[in-house]
């Protein structure tokens, strides 16, 4: 059914406005059915993908930071009323927003599951790693001010401890 899909893009990008970006497009597309089915196929998939989120939010945090505050033409921008926009690695405010959500989301994943599963020290470098990347995170979200993501980042936390709690409770008995 992927195939299929793929073929009717193709076949679509000839009416468009300018078939070759569309095919591009496609094409860079397509890369990631094959990075999907590569982490589908690992042993432990939520490691995985913990990782990945991981190690991207360890690139686009600090690089974000240098950005902003030494490299003003890349990682600001002015809005339409004229003022400051901080976009980081992004080209808007709510996109790097929508990224905090995202891999701080994951990071406090990893760091409950570093902590509370794997029994480490907030001494261990590990954690420390993890924590200099939240702070980062943090520093962000302050400077970027996007509302929804500072709504929403407490929410997703919420969301995870919630269904974490869930889990961990045990179906009630049902007497027939």
């Amino acid at each position: 059914t992927v195939w299929a899909i793929y073929i009717y893009f193709l076949i679509s990008a000839v009416w468009g406005a300018d078939p070759l970006v569309v095919v591009k497009r496609i094409t860079k597309d397509f890369g990631l059915v094959f990075l999907v089915l590569l982490i589908a196929t690992e042993p432990n998939w939520r490691y995985a993908i913990r990782k990945i989120f991981l190690r991207v939010s360890y690139i686009i945090f600090p690089l974000s930071v240098v950005l902003i505050k030494w490299f003003p033409s890349i990682g600001r921008s002015a809005s339409s009323g004229g003022e400051t926009m901080y976009g980081g690695v992004t080209v808007h405010k709510n996109t790097l927003g929508q990224e905090l959500i995202v891999f701080g989301i994951v990071l406090i994943w990893d760091l409950a599951e570093h902590l509370f599963q794997q029994k480490l020290s907030i001494k261990d470098s590990r954690v420390v790693r993890r924590l200099l990347v939240l702070a980062t995170c943090g520093w962000l979200l302050a400077t970027i001010n996007c509302s929804t993501a500072i709504a929403l980042l407490p929410v997703g936390i919420f969301l995870y401890w919630l269904t974490g709690c869930l889990l961990k409770t045990r179906a009630p008995r049902t007497s027939l």
